[in-house]
């Protein structure tokens, strides 16, 4: 057992000290069953306990049990607990400057160490845990490093005493002082964070003023244009711009270009500001006023790499009734990278990248407010009982991996039925339902969280399952608040009952030995700084013409011992375990690069190449920045290139930031969708997404072609599979077609395009040029004309 999991076991709300604190009143019920006397009972009494074991009071009564008294718990004004609690006020109030009143401070820390107490001595009574209160001494109270010395130096002689007093285990004490430090140290980031971000506002409204100052006055307008190095230029009533500096230019991605005569939009990337744009040039020529707008992507279409500007719009009133407005354009790329940075620092949690506690508390409260009507809104609380023993035996990095994965199924699970799925605390999840609805269906939806989150996940050699626990909670109430809310969730979710502790949750999956994929990843890495890997390209064929239209990019590996191997499969496996070997934009160069390579000898006849990018990859910003950058340096038509995502991995509709997919459309690289019929089931929400195609995957294709019940029922499967996409004008790609009978199933679903045996093995990129260049057809085009 590591040290984080054996800690978990004395923090409550945990599974592991949930499982502990079973043990031992098991323990204490056996002990009592061999005491007991048993005597005949009648009907009404087997009802009585029948009753109080389906309402889960399942402890004795005081009648019935004559075992151990319960622990002995301080009084709040027990003489040690009102000394400890003034000698920690004296203490903060000599190391801190706090604005708080001293007498509801005496007050708080009162509640604070009669809490404390009450956890030492059982847990599971009391309110509030030590993190809890560690993270409110930070980030309420705002106390600094010394002021948690002092804490420390008075509690540390409290707890030892308590100790004495009520007989706990010695180990617990540590538990406390380490959970109220992990505490306020989360508290203390948060707070820096929330600092911060309050700095980064300031600063912007201070340069806001600046730019309205600058717009407003004629002659400082006048005497900086040229020189300045903000973006300034004249517009028309119309938002045509009538004279520009060079820094403008520059920012628009238009040093050599002309701007003068075009629409100030039409340097707008995105279609919801240019529509900002056009509306406040429009309105301060109505109105005569000044616009501000914040954060606006300029640049030009043909440049992947945007900027973002502060725009402010002046308008100046000349003889006639005529008049123009003069913008100031300033540079704010650099700042909004600053505040992306700290927004997903501060409501990010740091494992899954979902939202976290701050940030689900936030948007509870805002729901709440906006909410009509008020029952609409509520939360589906997730807890993962078997998360800790997956910890303990096989260590935090493991089980934060497994986690990663778990979020992702729950993200799958509630698809687009939720407004947020977030991480409450390292074993709980909440998922805000604010859609009436989904109400009339949350038994299904639970039914579906439960089914997805308790299948078995393969990682690596093991097998790994978790045990959901679920409580579901709706406002009632008009003052009801996010934290009463989430109280109300977390009271129901300890409140059920908790599963049988299985031992089996954590087994090998193939035995006891290292397995071959295994021994191959660990070696990997050696292979990568050897540059030993390559890439091999599969034809992707068009169906009505037999001719080879594109390839599909696979990773092929140069190994020392044994020859050249396909290795796709590892780099599947290391994104499952959560191995991070960034081959990613190794790959993204070096298919651009050969596909621009193409384009120069074929030119038109120039294949496309599809680079399938692990899940991992697509959930950050990552993805987006290796994508501009690769378009950049190669030089390449994004048209030349295809990206496959897949259902767990894509940032589509379960809050891991859509406008992933947008900027990926904006750059022009079309996005294919793989493992359509098997991982994917959200079609409702396709006609909502931007994907040019659509894969069915060779488990689906291999069972095509037969002439068997089953055969025929995955044949009809499929053909639905294939209307859907051609329905929304989706290209379909049919992988693995390996037989004459899998093409003839292809032609039957009408697919676009063909992959597999048929198609063509994996080739190097010189023998796909010669395939091209000699027009070839290969075999297919005789099965296909024979189909």
């Amino acid at each position: 057992m590591d040290l984080i999991g054996w800690l978990l076991r004395w923090i409550p709300g945990t599974q592991a000290h949930a499982l502990r604190e079973v043990d031992k009143r098991l323990a204490a019920y056996t002990e009592w069953l061999r005491e007991v006397t048993w005597q005949p009972i009648d009907e009404a009494e087997e009802q009585r306990v029948l009753d109080a074991i389906l309402s889960g009071n399942l402890a004795p009564s005081d009648d019935e049990c004559h075992g151990a008294a319960p622990p002995p718990v301080l009084d709040p004004s027990d003489e040690r607990i009102v000394h400890t609690a003034e000698a920690w006020l004296d203490g903060l109030l000599r190391s801190s400057v706090i604005s708080a009143n001293r007498t509801w401070l005496r007050s708080r820390l009162t509640e604070f160490t009669h809490e404390l107490a009450r956890w030492l001595v059982d847990p599971v009574s009391a309110r509030l845990s030590p993190e809890l209160i560690g993270r409110e001494l930070a980030y309420d109270l705002e106390l600094t490093t010394p002021a948690l010395r002092h804490t420390m130096e008075v509690l540390t002689p409290f707890t030892e005493e308590l100790l004495a007093f009520s007989g706990a285990e010695p180990e617990r004490r540590a538990r406390l002082l380490g959970g109220l430090a992990e505490g306020f140290t989360d508290g203390a980031r948060q707070r820096v964070l929330d600092e911060q971000m309050s700095l980064a506002e300031a600063v912007d409204r201070a340069h806001r003023n600046q730019n309205e100052a600058l717009a407003a006055d004629a002659g400082q307008f006048a005497s900086s244009f040229d020189d300045s190095d903000l973006g300034m230029c004249l517009v028309d009533s119309q938002g045509v711009i009538t004279r520009a500096n060079s820094a403008l230019q520059f920012l628009v991605g238009r040093s050599d270009g002309p701007v003068i005569g075009q629409p100030l939009a039409t340097f707008v990337l995105n279609e919801e500001h240019a529509r900002q744009v056009e509306q406040a040039c429009q309105e301060v020529a109505a109105h005569r006023h000044t616009a501000v707008l914040d954060a606006i992507e300029v640049g030009h279409r043909d440049n992947p790499e945007p900027r973002w500007a502060s725009l402010t719009i002046t308008w100046v009133s000349e003889p006639g009734g005529a008049g123009r407005a003069r913008v100031v354009m300033a540079d704010v790329t650099d700042v909004q990278r600053w505040h992306s940075r700290l927004d997903h620092a501060a409501e990010r949690d740091d494992t899954t990248d979902l939202p976290n506690r701050q940030c689900l508390k936030r948007r509870l409260d805002d729901a709440l407010h906006e909410a009509i009507p008020l029952d609409a809104v509520g939360l589906c609380v997730v807890g993962l009982d078997g998360l800790d023993m997956i910890t303990e035996e096989l260590g935090s990095e493991v089980g934060e991996n497994f986690v990663r994965l778990l979020a992702d199924r729950l993200r799958g699970a509630v698809g687009g039925a939720v407004d947020m799925v977030a991480r409450h605390d390292r074993a709980t999840f909440c998922a805000l339902i604010t859609d009436p609805a989904v109400w009339s269906r949350i038994d299904e939806l639970v039914a579906h969280v439960i089914a997805w989150l308790g299948e078995t996940v393969h990682m690596g050699a093991y097998k790994l399952v978790v045990k959901p626990r679920i409580s579901v909670v709706r406002a009632t109430d008009i003052d009801d608040t996010a934290d009463q809310l989430l109280a109300r969730a977390e009271l129901m979710l300890q409140q059920s009952t908790p599963p049988t502790r299985r031992r089996a949750l954590v087994e090998a999956r193939r035995g006891t030995g290292e397995s071959w994929d295994s021994r191959l990843l660990a070696d990997l890495p050696a292979g990568i700084d050897n540059n030993e890997l390559e890439l091999a390209y599969a034809p992707l064929v068009d169906f009505d013409t037999g001719t080879l239209v594109g390839a599909e990019a696979g990773l092929h590996w140069r190994h020392p011992d044994h020859g050249r191997l396909p290795i796709d499969h590892l780099l599947t496996l290391a994104d499952e375990i959560g191995l991070d070997l960034d081959l990613t934009p190794w790959i993204l160069r070096t298919a651009a690069e050969q596909a621009k390579a193409w384009r120069d000898s074929l030119g038109s006849r120039a294949p496309f190449i599809t680079i399938n990018v692990p899940r991992r990859l697509v959930r950050g910003d990552r993805l987006v920045e290796n994508v501009r950058r690769v378009l950049i340096t190669s030089r390449v038509q994004p048209d030349l290139l295809r990206l496959g995502l897949s259902m767990a991995g894509s940032p589509l509709w379960h809050g891991i930031r859509t406008e992933h997919l947008v900027k990926l459309s904006t750059l022009g690289i079309p996005l294919r969708l793989n493992d359509f019929g098997s991982e994917f089931e959200r079609f409702d929400l396709l006609p909502q997404v931007t994907f040019e195609g659509i894969a069915i995957p060779p488990g689906l294709t291999s069972r095509l072609g037969g002439t068997e019940p089953q055969h025929q029922c995955s044949l009809a499967i499929t053909s639905a599979l294939a209307d859907m996409a051609r329905t929304l004008e989706l290209t379909v790609t049919l992988q693995g077609v390996d037989s004459p009978e899998q093409l003839k199933a292809a032609q039957h679903l009408r697919a676009q395009l063909i992959q597999g045996k048929l198609a063509g093995p994996s080739q190097s990129p010189h023998d796909i040029h010669r395939h091209v260049q000699l027009n070839a057809q290969a075999n297919v085009q005789t099965l296909i004309e024979a189909s």
